[in-house]
């Protein structure tokens, strides 16, 4: 009986040994997000009043250059700032427990990213304004080194 109680006491105390060590290794793997980022996407809009992104009511797809700078890191919290050459807006946003998927929101729309690599991000954009306006884009940044 001994035996069976020394065994279980010992696989008790491992199982929070090793759950433990999990937890660190999860949290040193956080990616370093900060730094500019860079690339181009496509944007659509479907615009009924003013709208200083979008412009014009315009379904066709459009290309723009896009840049992201993330200038705060505290663990999965950071901010920065998105900027295209129609509008910049600050951005706030978490980095997932899976340590790729990004979830933001800037002064009013919803941003979805993904790290496809240490250095580049696929990025989505959403954007509502009710009874104004829709913007999509898809964006493909790049880190810059």
């Amino acid at each position: 009986m001994k035996k069976k109680t020394l065994l279980c006491i010992i696989a008790v105390c491992a199982f929070f040994i090793l759950g433990s060590v999990m937890v660190m290794a999860e949290e040193s793997e956080i990616p370093n997000i900060i730094g500019t980022w860079k690339g181009t996407g496509e944007v659509i809009t479907d615009v009924k009043g003013k709208n200083p992104v979008a412009h014009k009511d315009d379904t066709a797809p459009k290309p723009r250059a896009w840049t992201f700078i993330i200038d705060k890191q505290d663990g999965r919290t950071f901010s920065g700032t998105r900027t295209s050459s129609v509008a910049s807006e600050k951005v706030i946003g978490v980095i997932s427990y899976d340590n790729k998927s990004l979830y933001m929101v800037d002064e009013d729309g919803s941003i979805f990213a993904r790290l496809l690599s240490e250095n580049q991000m696929e990025l989505v954009y959403l954007e509502i304004i009710p009874g104004n306006s829709r913007v999509v884009a898809i964006q493909l940044l790049t880190k810059e080194k």
